[in-house]
């Protein structure tokens, strides 16, 4: 992912590509604004830890959004996951992008992965306040908004 969003960057000072461990991130206490993370906060084994890191390199005040697919707790996102995403998504990513397992392994990392309200709680949990969830596409995904104490 790093090498495909090289060219998206090019020529931007601001922008810089580091690859690096969710768990321990390579940046000082209070570094950033805002931390912004799309479809991986799944991916972090040990959440706690994530959500103590991703808060330790954030500013008092600063807004951790979050963008995920999280277990499913609605029946329009159960049904959808039970069926579209457990039948047709794999078959059809799979012919598309020539790599069914990865579709695989996304439905079933949503299925062990926090429901919204568990998410929402470890970030109290963890120095965040505020979380506002906001679901998208009918609670397939949400979008989270969280305030650093």
């Amino acid at each position: 992912m790093l090498e495909e969003g090289k060219e998206k960057i090019r020529g931007k000072t601001q922008a810089h590509r580091i690859c690096a461990d969710g768990h321990r991130l390579p940046f000082g206490r209070s570094s950033f604004d805002a931390v912004l993370c799309a479809f991986g906060i799944r991916n972090l084994e040990k959440r706690a830890e994530a959500a103590r890191e991703i808060r330790r390199v954030m500013k008092p005040g600063g807004k951790l959004i979050v963008l995920e697919f999280f277990r499913p707790d609605r029946f329009f996102a159960k049904l959808f996951y039970q069926t579209y995403g457990k039948y047709v998504l794999p078959r059809i990513g799979g012919v598309v992008s020539k790599n069914r397992k990865a579709y695989e392994y996304l439905q079933n990392s949503i299925q062990h992965f926090l429901s919204v309200e568990e998410y929402r709680r470890l970030l109290l949990d963890h120095g965040f306040q505020k979380p506002e969830m906001m679901p998208l596409s009918g609670g397939i995904a949400h979008r989270i908004v969280a305030e650093a104490v």
